[in-house]
Formats: structure tokens, C-alpha cells, sequence
């Protein structure tokens, strides 16, 4: 399944989600799974699940929940703080500030989490959508990158998933070393990076170093050894421009370069 196909069955899933009351994570993913694989037959449910519905419903009902939890507290800490200026408790309204601050803090660390991915800890589409683009165009000039791991599947296979999120998290990790730029976990393995600045030659040298620097060196899980590479693709875009205008071109360019990758195999 390609970029456009998830972003179309990711869009769809949450569409029907929607019309439902309660939704659980068996019936989020089922719902995902089923749409899916009427683009692609041949999809593993397992990952599937693993990788994008269950987890972020799962993460939703988290914060949902912690965020309804600190509105409760905050609304005690006025309760209190209107007791203690009618009293004229200075030292009562003292421990409402300290306590209040505590739960600023809590708070922003919350907000935080609604932007990242559970994994890797990269930031996630919400963010990209919110932060990034505006009614799907673009906010700023910059330069994107598409990545998407080589042979993930088979990794997936034969050494197991601990093992692709292992590699999951390494790929994550190595994209954090471009400079001014931010990393999205956009599919299951596939990173979206984004730059300040529109430089995708800088880009491309980036990742080809990277590629360079992973094929010198195998990994190894518990005994076995296997290699990890990247496809991808870079290109420049400018305020206003579609985003998925962009991710289309970037896109081909990313699986022109697989395939490019595979025939020197």
C-alpha cells in the first residue's frame, strides 16, 4: 500500500468511526483492516494493528481521559484559591500557586505527547496537519523528504516485531541528525522529514550518506544479522503549495529510487 492509499483508508476509517457512540480498539482496527484491504489483499493484519489503528485510538482514550482529569483538578485549585483570597490566606494561596504550577507543567507535557508518536517519539500527522500545513497547503517554504524503509515486511517476518521496531526507532533516530528540521512518522515505516529551509540537495546528501553508513554495517537481534536500508525521495515546496500535490511527486520520486535500489542488488 502506497502514501496516498493509507492517508485515503486512514481518512476513511476515522470518517465512520465517527457515526458510533463507543468505539473499541478491536472495532477501530477491524474497521481499519476491512478498508484496507479492498486497495491491498495481501496486507498483514497483525501489523496493521500494531503499527496504526489500535495505538492511536488507544493513545486518544489516554489523553481524553488525562485531560478530563486535570480540568477536574484545575477546577478544585480554584475552588481553593477562592476560599483562601476570601480568607485572605496568603499561605494557602501560596500552595494553590505551587500546586497550579505542578499541573502547568503536566499540562504542557500532555500537549506534547498529543504531537508524538508513541515509538519512535517523532512527531506524528496530527502535528504535521496542525503545525505544518493550513487547509492542506503548505505555511512556510521549506524542503520534504519521503523515507520509507526497505524490505520491512521481511523484517518483520523473520525476525519478528520487537525487531522492526527496533529498526523502526533507529531509522527515527538517525533522521533527528539533519539539522533544522523535524521528523514526522507519517505510515508504518514511513518518516516524513521537514526542513526550515528549501534545500532538498541537502537532503538527498543527507540520506545518501545515511544509506552509505548502513550498508557498512549489519545489525544484529538475537543472533541473527540482517542489513537495513532507505528509499526516498526529496523536493522543495513553497507556502501555499498542496501537500498532496507534494507527497504524490515525492512519492514516485521515493519508489523510483526502490527500484533503482533493487536492480544494483
Amino acid at each position: 500500500m502506497n502514501i496516498k492509499d493509507l492517508q485515503t483508508v486512514t481518512n476513511d476509517t476515522l470518517k465512520e468511526v465517527r457515526n458510533y457512540d463507543v468505539v473499541t480498539p478491536d472495532f477501530f482496527s477491524d474497521t481499519f483492516y476491512n478498508k484496507a484491504t479492498k486497495i491491498d489483499t495481501n496486507l498483514d493484519k497483525d501489523m496493521i494493528t500494531r503499527n496504526s489503528s489500535e495505538s492511536i485510538l488507544d493513545k486518544v482514550i489516554r489523553i481524553q481521559k488525562e485531560t478530563k482529569d486535570h480540568t477536574n483538578e484545575l477546577k478544585g485549585h480554584i475552588d481553593l484559591a477562592t476560599v483562601a483570597i476570601q480568607a485572605k490566606d496568603d499561605k494557602g494561596l501560596g500552595e494553590v500557586k505551587n500546586n497550579i504550577d505542578d499541573l502547568y507543567q503536566r499540562i504542557l507535557h500532555l500537549e506534547e505527547q498529543v504531537y508524538l508518536d508513541e515509538l519512535t517519539k517523532m512527531q506524528n500527522r496530527k502535528w504535521l496537519f496542525e503545525d505544518i500545513l493550513e487547509n492542506n497547503t503548505f505555511k512556510r517554504d521549506g524542503a520534504l523528504t519521503f523515507v520509507d524503509i526497505d524490505k520491512f515486511k521481511v523484517i518483520n517476518d523473520n525476525y519478528g516485531h520487537i525487531a522492526g521496531d527496533k529498526v523502526l526507532v533507529m531509522i527515527a533516530q538517525l533522521t533527528t541528525r539533519l539539522v533544522n528540521s523535524k521528523t514526522v512518522r507519517y505510515g508504518g515505516d514511513e518518516f516524513i522529514i521537514i526542513s526550515e529551509s528549501s534545500d532538498s540537495t541537502k537532503q538527498k546528501k543527507f540520506f545518501d550518506t545515511v544509506n552509505q553508513n548502513l550498508s557498512k554495517k549489519a545489525l544484529t537481534y538475537q543472533g541473527n544479522s540482517f542489513k537495513v536500508g532507505i528509499s526516498f525521495g526529496c523536493v522543495d515546496y513553497k507556502a501555499g503549495d498542496n501537500f498532496h500535490d507534494v507527497i504524490e511527486k515525492v512519492d514516485k520520486m521515493m519508489y523510483e529510487h526502490k527500484k533503482a535500489r533493487a536492480e544494483q542488488v
